[in-house]
C-alpha cells in the first residue's frame, strides 16, 4: 500500500518577511492586525508565533502592485 505524502506550505517568520517587503518587522504587524496579510498560527503551542504562507505573501506583493504607465 502506497501513501502520500504533502509537504506543508513553506513557513516565513515575520524578519523574512519584512526583509521580502523592506518594510520595518513593526509595520508589518500593523498589517497583520489590521487584516491586511493572512498569518498561520499554532494552536495550543503558548507560542503565539506568527508565520507567513509563502503563496500568501506572494498575492499579497501582486494585489498590492501598482504599475504606471509609461510616458509618452
Amino acid at each position: 500500500m502506497s501513501t502520500k505524502t504533502t509537504l506543508p506550505p513553506r513557513l516565513l517568520t515575520t524578519e523574512e518577511v519584512a526583509e521580502i517587503l523592506r518594510v520595518c518587522p513593526r509595520t508589518l504587524r500593523r498589517w497583520v492586525r489590521d487584516g491586511k496579510i493572512p498569518t498561520v498560527r499554532f494552536v495550543n503551542t503558548g507560542s503565539g508565533r506568527v508565520l507567513f504562507r509563502h503563496e500568501d505573501v506572494t498575492a499579497f506583493v501582486n494585489a498590492s502592485l501598482y504599475i504606471a504607465p509609461e510616458k509618452e
